[in-house]
């Protein structure tokens, strides 16, 4: 593959090992041996423990997610019970783990971000409004962006896989969802986010005499599994969005 031609990039794996397992098994059998990892990797009603495990192996270039930074916080009020729980068995390591990530990173001449590259709880490519979640128009990403001078930008947070190539050349990619294919949110506004199926998710980036290209991979996992135990931490939420990739 020569000097890094090809890589893959995760995001929002959310404690969720079965899909991970696949993800990184997929992954091997593509012969990629470099691998991104854009955040979010341990929050959820799953198996944090064995996921941490697993991915805390991959050596390559990664950032801190919203979720990772607020499993370390220690000011911030356990606002559900799946995060507080998360915060009492998290071990020191793990902690310390999290709280190394930095928010953005760099790898080769692309910028990995997890939400925006100024905020990890910020959609890029999408808005919340009272409508639900809308995608930004040209002109909003190219105004929000214009500081921004790196020619491929990979971004996570809303667990819905996507390309956008601006009229400029940049090319912005959100990688989608290892773990949580869809999910619910009520801030700032009611609205649902959702990649329509119960795949585990991830990217391929491979570099061309063009410049980057961008490849959205759908990988099976036993989901149903992994819904079984979210049900069992007492999340039938979780559950639902895991067998069907809908919120």
């Amino acid at each position: 593959m020569g000097h890094q031609r090809c890589f893959a990039a995760i995001a929002d794996v959310h404690g969720n090992r079965w899909a991970l397992e696949a993800v990184l098994a997929d992954i091997r059998s593509r012969s990629i041996t470099t691998i991104v990892n854009l955040g979010d990797d341990l929050y959820g009603p799953l198996d944090l423990h064995e996921t941490a495990a697993l991915i805390s192996k991959i050596s390559g270039q990664r950032v801190q997610g919203n979720c990772d930074r607020r499993l370390v916080e220690t000011d911030e009020i356990d606002s559900s019970s799946t995060l507080a729980h998360n915060r009492a068995t998290l071990a020191a390591d793990e902690r310390q783990w999290l709280a190394g990530a930095p928010k953005t990173a760099f790898f080769e001449d692309i910028l990995l971000c997890h939400g925006t590259p100024w905020r990890d709880d910020e959609y890029l490519l999408w808005k919340p409004a009272t409508s639900g979640a809308v995608l930004r128009t040209e002109d909003e990403l190219r105004h929000l962006l214009q500081l921004i001078e790196y020619p491929v930008i990979l971004c996570a947070h809303s667990h819905t896989p996507l390309t956008r190539k601006l009229l400029d050349g940049r090319l912005i990619v959100n990688v989608g969802s290892v773990g949580m294919p869809a999910y619910a949110d009520e801030t700032p506004f009611p609205h649902t986010m959702q990649s329509g199926s119960p795949h585990a998710r991830y990217a391929i980036l491979t570099r061309t005499s063009d410049g980057w290209t961008a490849d959205h991979i759908p990988v099976l996992y036993d989901w149903d599994s992994a819904a079984t135990y979210a049900e069992g931490n007492g999340r039938p939420d979780w559950a639902a969005w895991l067998r069907s990739g809908t919120a």
